[in-house]
């Protein structure tokens, strides 16, 4: 005989799930580990500064306008050719993490997967229209964390340059947070003792007025003039 205060198995669960919505506890595939605080400490003590030399030495890189990223939350926008291209950001910017946004085919290697969560990557899977990933870098973002994006999602050949579609979701995270966008200009190839510019771009502010909203196709128009400019900064040009 069932006593009366022992609920059945499927009262048990409902009560979890209620309580794990309740809470905001729920189990996240983007949840970073414990761990991830000191893989902060390692990047920033061991891994920027050996990035940095290795470029220095093996690419002769050279960069320009790192006062031009904030001391808040802020979205760095750049153009994509290597998957060196994230340490090349990252390692000069120094008692600060970059949160890069991550496709979901890095996370199917196991070591790889480990040290993006870690790092606190965001994982996006682009072949689904997935919320998450939009929650995840406005949490950030709020929190005055820097994110990384790639707007052309793949790395990027000069002649097809102009001809891909741009993501729009940095002018859109940045309309919901009021933080800027930071364009980054990688100039140069990943050629041995060849030479390597990266260019950081004055900030650019989006309209954060609730009734003013940039639409889907402002957004898209806006995110293509910014590539624009950086496009023009990686052929020679300067930021205006």
């Amino acid at each position: 005989m069932r006593s009366w205060w022992i609920p059945p198995a499927g009262r048990w669960m409902r009560w979890w799930r209620w309580f794990v919505k309740l809470s905001g506890t729920g189990i996240r595939k983007q949840r970073r580990p414990v761990m991830g605080k000191y893989f902060d400490f390692a990047a920033e003590n061991i891994a920027k500064p050996l990035f940095s030399i290795y470029y220095q030495i093996f690419h002769r890189c050279t960069w320009y306008g790192l006062d031009n990223i904030p001391c808040g939350g802020a979205i760095l926008c750049a153009n994509h050719i290597s998957n060196l291209d994230g340490p090349l950001v990252s390692c000069r910017i120094r008692g600060r993490m970059v949160r890069w946004v991550a496709k979901e085919e890095l996370y199917h290697h196991r070591i790889m997967a480990w040290c993006m969560r870690n790092l606190g990557a965001v994982r996006v899977d682009r072949s689904k229209a997935d919320i998450r990933p939009v929650r995840d870098l406005l949490a950030l973002l709020r929190k005055d964390e820097l994110v990384g994006i790639f707007p052309e999602g793949t790395r990027m050949k000069n002649r097809a340059r102009h001809s891909v579609q741009v993501n729009s979701s940095p002018v859109m995270l940045s309309a919901r947070t009021g933080k800027p966008v930071v364009p980054v200009a990688i100039c140069g190839r990943y050629r041995l003792f060849g030479k390597m510019q990266l260019k950081v771009g004055p900030p650019e502010f989006y309209q954060n007025d609730s009734r003013n909203k940039p639409g889907p196709e402002e957004q898209e128009a806006r995110m293509r003039q910014l590539m624009g400019k950086i496009y023009r900064v990686v052929d020679g040009g300067e930021w205006n």
